[in-house]
């Protein structure tokens, strides 16, 4: 697995910047949020890959649909 920092929120916006991400073979995706205390983990999901041409745009989504509802 490689991981992934969240350097001025750039890589998801959705998600705090002190955030990373594991990404391994065929975008299994591991999301620890120590804010939020939260360990998301998903599967096969479209532009996870840092190198993707829609980089995180659906991870983005997908997690930023999980921090709020934990906000409320």
């Amino acid at each position: 697995m490689n991981w992934y920092l969240n350097p001025g929120r750039k890589s998801t916006p959705s998600t705090p910047e002190n955030t990373v991400r594991f990404v391994g073979n065929s975008n299994n995706i591991v999301y620890p949020d120590w804010e939020n205390d939260l360990v998301v983990v998903v599967r096969w999901i479209k532009g996870g890959r840092a190198n993707s041409a829609t980089t995180g745009s659906a991870l983005d989504d997908f997690l930023g649909r999980v921090v709020t509802a934990m906000k409320k």
